[in-house]
């Protein structure tokens, strides 16, 4: 096939769009998390974080599957990941321009949009799931509809629909009006069996993750959403994180509300709810759904989804071409102004906090800014990432137990002076050694580089079975000394910390139960018996069942 001069034009957009994700090209503290996990698993050790105990700690079963599977071909996860992401990116951006744009101009302008959408173009790589997400729920947006076949037609959809829930259960809200639709287009038993068939691998997760697991949600959903905090107070920190994105970010929400606001002013002169119409509804549900849990402390993460959908929306609308012409040239203008080029990166100063706001809200590729991005990794390549993190736990596995981190810690309270930890000696006096326990927050790349031999306690809970079942302790004690800024408010979103109870950390280090409250105790022996003992063990799978049952609800605080 020829190409045209139009085609050329597009092309040469995507290879823009390429440009600016490789010079932003970056990985966070967070990606590691699921990284450690995925070295576990492909070297043997479960699918765990500290292989000691079964704990879900990703939310995105999909693409923890699809870097384990890398990781298994390359040995390495930096450069795996940037490149997988910039491939699925680049793919994306091929499906919004030749398959949904209705013309060279709607696919130009939809281009441009990417590459000036700071949230888009930062998480285009940052090694977590939003790149599969944009390329699942894309291809729900070019899907087509056959009359003749509504089962084939349904049994696609499910398909997809499980493997984006299996990506972020959260998704579902964007995803739900058009499926409804979907179905009510095509109802009959046919629709419904295919239906079910298609959510064969959502529903074989989920029946995995109860047996091996012993829970159908991961233990992130537990840490961020379990706290305790009134959802007013979350509700308007979800508000303080759309401003932080129009202020810092504004063709991203701009976009989103102007094709929003276009797909409604359509739906109300057809008068009918159309496929579109159902997109625009999800994108509304989801966006009310981030303001309900608060947010995110990563700037622009959890819009990314609604904003490629929005996206998808627009460009896929049949208009004149010269207000699309005037509209890509005023768009492209952005990527020349300092504060929304994508070639600009952000200074804020020398203190180390200074990329997150006084909500809490960082700008989160900045924060890691010669830690995690791919420019630094070519001169530190031997203690990448995080060159500060890879000297810490050289250092920590080599002075055990000896930590110097723990002065600060029992200063703010995060451990008490009952806790008497760490020990003097490396084991007891019968000689039996105690298990490497070092507790920190904020524990990706640290965790990463200590190994899977040291068990990592921490303390904002996202990887343990026990502290994230718990409500948040306010005020956090950690945010006086490092985020003081912060420290009014109480708590940060997405970092909610918990106090770890007297005795947790020494039954860790001796595996066995030391907590010192009688009711924790009890509730962490069912902690310790799904988490630990044999999978198919009876009284397991017994307390599983008792503790979905909240059974044990009443030994929590």
């Amino acid at each position: 096939m020829k190409l045209k001069p139009a085609h050329w034009i597009v092309l040469a957009c995507i290879a823009f769009l390429g440009a600016v994700v490789v010079y932003k090209a970056w990985v966070t503290d967070d990606a590691y998390i699921t990284f450690r996990t995925c070295e576990n698993f492909v070297e043997g050790r479960g699918l765990t974080w500290n292989p000691d105990e079964r704990v879900q700690v990703f939310t995105h079963p999909l693409w923890m599957f699809v870097v384990s599977a890398t990781y298994s071909v390359t040995g390495e996860f930096f450069y795996s990941s940037l490149a997988l992401q910039l491939l699925l990116t680049l793919v994306v951006a091929g499906l919004l321009a030749f398959r949904v744009a209705s013309g060279v101009h709607a696919a130009v302008l939809g281009l441009t949009l990417l590459a000036v959408s700071r949230a888009f173009t930062d998480f285009a790589t940052s090694g977590l799931e939003n790149p599969l997400g944009h390329l699942l729920l894309v291809l729900l947006f070019v899907r087509r509809d056959d009359p003749k076949r509504p089962g084939a037609v349904c049994l696609r959809f499910a398909l997809l629909v499980s493997l984006l829930l299996l990506t972020r259960l959260d998704l579902l809200l964007l995803v739900a009006p058009v499926w409804a639709l979907t179905l009510w287009r095509h109802r009959g038993t046919n629709a419904v069996l295919a239906t079910l068939v298609g959510l064969a691998p959502l529903l074989a997760w989920e029946l995995f993750s109860l047996l091996y697991y012993g829970a159908l949600i991961p233990n992130t959903a537990y840490a961020k959403l379990s706290t305790g905090i009134a959802s007013s107070e979350k509700a308007l920190q979800g508000l303080h994180y759309l401003v932080n994105s129009l202020v810092s970010d504004p063709p991203t929400l701009l976009a989103v509300a102007l094709a929003l606001g276009w797909t409604g002013l359509l739906a109300v002169r057809q008068r009918r709810f159309t496929t579109g119409t159902a997109w625009g509804v999800g994108v509304a549900l989801s966006l009310l759904y981030v303001v309900r849990v608060g947010g995110d402390f990563m700037s622009g993460r959890f819009l990314t989804p609604v904003f490629v959908v929005a996206l998808a929306l627009a460009i896929s609308r049949t208009v004149p071409r010269r207000p699309v012409w005037v509209a890509t040239g005023a768009v492209a203008i952005l990527l020349a102004v300092p504060w929304t080029t994508p070639f600009v990166d952000r200074d804020y100063g020398d203190e180390w906090h200074a990329a997150i706001d006084v909500h809490g809200i960082a700008d989160e590729r900045s924060f890691y800014a010669g830690r995690g991005d791919l420019w630094s990794s070519f001169e530190l390549l031997e203690k990448w990432p995080d060159p500060q993190s890879f000297e810490e736990a050289r250092w920590l596995r080599r002075k055990w137990p000896h930590d110097y981190f723990i002065d600060d810690l029992l200063y703010v309270g995060t451990l008490s002076p009952e806790e008497g930890w760490p020990p003097q000696e490396t084991g007891d006096d019968e000689g039996n050694p105690y298990r490497i326990v070092i507790v920190r927050g904020a524990v990706g790349f640290l965790g990463f580089h200590l190994g899977p031999d040291v068990h990592v306690l921490d303390y904002h809970a996202i990887t343990d079975p026990l502290l994230s079942r718990i409500p948040v302790t306010r005020p956090d004690p950690i945010l006086q000394g490092l985020l003081p800024k912060q420290a009014k408010k109480g708590w940060r979103v997405g970092h909610y910390y918990r106090k770890p109870p007297v005795g947790y950390v020494w039954s860790l280090a001796t595996d066995e139960n030391r907590l010192h409250d009688p009711e924790l105790r009890e509730y962490y022996d069912v902690v310790r018996r799904i988490t630990r003992d044999p999978v198919f063990d009876g009284e397991r799978l017994r307390a599983i069942v008792r503790r979905q049952l909240g059974a044990h609800d009443h030994l929590l605080p």
